[in-house]
C-alpha cells in the first residue's frame, strides 16, 4: 500500500511540478506582453495562465482524494504527514519542497504581474483624466469636509 501511494504521489507531483514550470514561464511572457503593451500576446497568456490553473486545480482534486483513500488530509500537514510515512528515502519529500518553491515563485511573479497591470490602469486613467479636462491627481478636501471637486482651471483636450 505505502509503495503503491508513494509511486501516485511521485507521479502526480511530477505533474505539477511540469505544470508549474509551465506557468511560471507564461507568467514571464505574461509580463513580457505588459511590458510592450502586446494586447494579442497578454490575451493569449491569460488563456494559458486559465488553462494551467485549471489543470493544477483538477491535480489538487486528485490529491486530496488520494489522500483521503489512504487516511490523510489534503492540507499541508495531512501531505506532509502522508510524505513522511510513506517516503523513507526523502524522495518524495524533495519534490514536495521544490513544488512548494516553484509554487511560492510563480505567486511572486503573478503579484508582480498584478502590480504592473495596476500601475498601468492608474497611468491609463490619469491620461484619460488630462484628456477630459478633470485633474489627475485624487480630490482634495475643502474646508466642509467634503471632496472639493471644483473646477481646477484645465480644460479637456478637445476644446483647447
Amino acid at each position: 500500500m505505502q509503495q503503491a501511494l508513494k509511486s501516485a504521489l511521485t507521479q502526480l507531483f511530477d505533474r505539477e511540478q511540469h505544470t508549474l514550470t509551465a506557468l511560471n514561464r507564461i507568467l514571464a511572457t505574461e509580463l513580457e506582453a505588459l511590458q510592450a503593451q502586446d494586447t494579442a500576446a497578454l490575451e493569449q497568456a491569460a488563456r494559458d495562465k486559465a488553462e494551467r490553473m485549471q489543470e493544477l486545480e483538477g491535480m489538487e482534486r486528485d490529491l486530496a482524494a488520494l489522500l483521503a483513500r489512504a487516511g490523510y488530509g489534503s492540507d499541508r500537514d495531512g501531505i506532509e504527514t502522508c510524505i513522511a510515512r510513506c517516503d523513507h528515502s526523502g524522495d518524495l519529500a524533495g519534490r514536495w519542497t521544490q513544488l512548494l518553491q516553484s509554487l511560492q515563485q510563480c505567486q511572486e511573479r503573478n503579484r508582480h504581474n498584478g502590480a504592473a497591470i495596476e500601475i498601468h490602469r492608474r497611468h491609463t486613467r490619469s491620461a484619460l483624466a488630462v484628456l477630459r479636462g478633470e485633474s489627475p491627481d485624487p480630490a482634495t478636501y475643502a474646508a466642509s469636509g467634503h471632496t472639493d471637486n471644483a473646477h481646477t482651471g484645465t480644460r479637456p483636450l478637445a476644446k483647447a
